[in-house]
């Protein structure tokens, strides 16, 4: 295994930043390194195996209904599409420590799971579905008998059915594939199913589909309730269609969805009198107004920080394509302001510091925590956010001078790094996921959650199964990217 973990003191500077993201690549090819490990050892069960208890250190039982073999999740599989993929796009250039023979072992993982999925796709009537069979047929859970033991059925996606959020996941996680095995043809296919995910999106018409394991968990859907879980998700969808292809409509469509979530779910102007500006509602009701339960209404900050961490992505990307046709991107400088600020105003209410994590769910009318439960993905998604808001901030390239080297790591002319409230948070979450999260001598992957006592928690956020390098891995390159960008 590669270096120790970097565990950042209050001075940063360059050297300190470039040193914590070459231990980013340690994480990223470790964790590819977990799911090679595991890749084809069932030759009958030829999926991302991630089934695996890192608590115990053991695999998940195979009779176990929800955590073992006989349960697909088509969100790890969509994500870990997305995500092996980008990983491969980005090794070379990030330098990732995967070895020739590591890369062409993800290459043909990568290929085979891709056609696994395709074809998935067309049997199931182009639709995913959240929980699948190891051959690929929607199933659901449907009951829990007198002994404990949990049921499945089968179930039959029509042709017009409504899509889901396992439909996004997984038309992204196909997209990105597809786009990178240069299989024109069906990145095309994808591409149209993509393009009628997002205009359900605005018809609402999409639902979701995941199973809740936490019953406390925020994202709950109930009659009434309108979650911006779709248009956040659809942003990353369009991140890889305006990096990867020349499609001339994305431009709009991004920024829709951008301006459709702080419109809807991001209090602005003081429309909402009784919440703080910038405070980032999970749901809304269907007059427009932010959805009350019992007296509170909710607000991921996970949630939030993942949506300005992509938007902010987003517009990285899209400045660059508008930059090399000469067109205006000072637009986008009022919408950054207004993420900015949701950045700030959700990592305050989300952040324990005690603890070192996100809370699962804050109350804006108590200002408390309401669910303390807090998942690893949050913390890498925030630090997403962070450096890109970093990087699109000029101010900082025009005043500050950064000591080069180990020897010379003091702060020269002025705070510099230290001097940002972006590195500053960006700092904060860094530590916290490395001395909380990260499991220095098993892949370096990370705990799913801990409680508000700060303790290792079985609770799922999502899914049972270990997260295959999207959240943390996908996070992490793209810090790896703006930092050798903006300081190497």
């Amino acid at each position: 295994m590669g270096r120790k973990a970097v565990v950042f003191s209050k001075e940063l500077s360059k050297f300190h930043l470039l040193q914590a993201s070459d231990f980013y690549g340690d994480i990223i090819s470790e964790n590819i390194r977990f799911i090679l490990s595991r890749y084809g050892m069932c030759k009958d069960w030829p999926w991302i195996d991630t089934k695996y208890n890192l608590i115990m250190r053991c695999n998940f039982s195979d009779d176990d209904v929800i955590k073992g073999k006989s349960t697909i999740y088509s969100w790890i599989q969509g994500r870990g599409l997305e995500a092996i993929s980008e990983i491969l796009r980005k090794s070379g250039q990030l330098r990732l420590s995967l070895s020739r023979e590591e890369i062409l072992q993800a290459h043909e993982l990568l290929r085979a799971l891709f056609e696994r999925m395709y074809r998935v796709w067309k049997q199931n009537n182009r639709h995913f579905s959240f929980m699948m069979s190891p051959d690929g047929y929607p199933i659901k859970l449907s009951g829990v008998a007198a002994n404990g033991n949990v049921s499945v059925e089968k179930l039959a996606i029509e042709e017009k059915a409504k899509y889901t959020i396992s439909d996004i996941f997984c038309a992204k996680g196909l997209l990105s594939t597809a786009l990178y095995l240069n299989e024109n043809g069906i990145a095309d296919e994808i591409t149209e199913y993509c393009k009628q995910i997002y205009q359900s999106a605005f018809d609402s018409e999409i639902e979701n589909d995941q199973y809740f394991f936490d019953s406390a968990n925020p994202a709950i859907p109930r009659a009434g309730k309108i979650s911006h879980a779709p248009f956040m998700l659809l942003i990353g969808m369009m991140c890889l269609l305006a990096e990867y292809t020349d499609m001339p409509d994305v431009e709009e469509m991004g920024l829709k969805l951008v301006n459709h979530v702080i419109e809807h779910h991001v209090n602005i102007n003081g429309k909402w009198e009784y919440l703080r500006d910038y405070d980032f509602v999970e749901a809304i009701d269907a007059n427009g107004q932010p959805y009350t339960q019992d007296g509170q209404i909710l607000s991921d900050s996970g949630h939030a920080l993942e949506f300005v961490g992509l938007s902010m992505k987003l517009f990285n990307i899209l400045k660059k394509r508008y930059s090399f046709s000469g067109i205006d991107v000072s637009p986008f400088q009022k919408i950054e302001e207004v993420l900015a600020n949701v950045f700030f105003n959700s990592f305050r209410n989300g952040f324990v510091e005690k603890f070192g994590g996100i809370c699962k769910s804050f109350d804006l009318v108590a200002r408390e925590i309401v669910n303390s439960e807090m998942p690893w993905w949050a913390l890498p998604e925030t630090m997403r956010a962070a450096v890109f808001l970093w990087e699109a901030n000029p101010k900082l390239d025009s005043k500050c001078v950064i000591a080069d080297n180990e020897n010379d790591a003091e702060i020269v002319g002025c705070e510099a790094l230290s001097s940002s409230k972006y590195i500053e948070i960006f700092s904060a979450c860094h530590n916290a996921f490395v001395e909380n999260y990260i499991v220095e001598d098993f892949y370096l992957l990370a705990i799913q959650s801990r409680n508000g006592e700060g303790n290792i928690s079985d609770k799922i956020p999502a899914i049972p199964d270990i997260d295959p390098c999207y959240h943390t891995c996908l996070s992490l390159l793209d810090c790896m990217c703006v930092i050798r960008a903006k300081l190497a």
